[in-house]
C-alpha cells in the first residue's frame, strides 16, 4: 500500500485495539475502497468482529491470511492469525481459538504485546474445548494484565459460581476489561444463569 493507506490502516488498527470503534467505523467505506491486500482485509476484519459480522470477519480474515506470505511479513501474519483466534475465541470455538492463537504465538517474538494476547488465547481455547488443566499451565507469564485476564476467564469457565467474584476481580487497575470482554462475562453468566453481583 502507498505511504498514506499504510498509516490510515495501521491508524484504523490502534484505534480498533484501543477500543475506539466508534472512530474507527468512520474510516470504513475509506478502507473499503483501498486496493486489497492483507493488511486492509485484515484491519477490515478485525473491524467486522467488533462490529458483529462474523460472516465478514471470517471472509476478511481469510483472505488477508491466504495473501500474507508469513516469511515475508511475520508481524502481520501473526496479528492475522491472533486476530482468527479472537474471531473463534467470540464464536466459542475452542479447537480453532488454541489452532490460530498458537500460529500467532509462533509467529511473534517472544514476550511482545501479541505473544502475550494470543497466549491468552491459547488459554480460553482450551477452556472452551473443555481442556481447563491444560489451560492452567498455559497462562502467560509475561504480561501481568494478559496474565490476569487468562486466570479470571479460566475461574470464571472453569467455575462460574463465582463469576461475580471474577468480574470484581477483573475490573480492578492494572487488568481493566473493555466493554466487548463484560459483555462476554454477562452472556455465559445469562447462559448459565449465574449472578454477577
Amino acid at each position: 500500500p502507498s505511504t498514506r493507506n499504510l498509516l490510515l490502516l495501521r491508524a484504523v488498527h490502534l484505534l480498533l485495539i484501543s477500543g475506539d470503534v466508534a472512530r474507527a467505523l468512520a474510516f470504513g467505506e475509506e478502507m473499503a475502497r483501498l486496493p486489497r491486500g492483507p493488511l486492509r482485509d485484515s484491519v477490515r476484519g478485525h473491524l467486522a468482529i467488533v462490529t458483529g459480522d462474523p460472516v465478514a470477519a471470517r471472509r476478511l480474515l481469510a483472505q488477508a491470511w491466504d495473501d500474507c506470505d508469513p516469511a515475508a511479513e511475520p508481524e502481520l501474519a501473526a496479528t492475522i492469525a491472533l486476530q482468527h483466534a479472537v474471531h473463534h475465541n467470540a464464536r466459542l470455538a475452542g479447537t480453532a481459538t488454541v489452532t490460530w492463537a498458537r500460529r500467532a504465538v509462533e509467529l511473534s517474538p517472544a514476550g511482545s504485546p501479541t505473544a502475550e494476547v494470543a497466549a491468552a488465547h491459547v488459554v480460553f481455547g482450551l477452556v472452551h474445548a473443555g481442556r481447563a488443566d491444560e489451560a492452567a499451565a498455559e497462562v502467560p507469564r509475561h504480561d501481568p494484565v494478559q496474565s490476569g485476564v487468562a486466570r479470571g476467564w479460566l475461574r470464571l469457565l472453569t467455575d462460574p459460581g463465582d463469576a461475580g467474584a471474577v468480574v470484581r476481580a477483573l475490573a480492578r487497575p492494572p487488568i481493566e476489561l473493555r466493554a466487548i470482554d463484560i459483555a462476554r462475562v454477562t452472556q455465559i453468566a445469562r447462559r448459565r444463569k449465574l449472578d454477577m453481583v
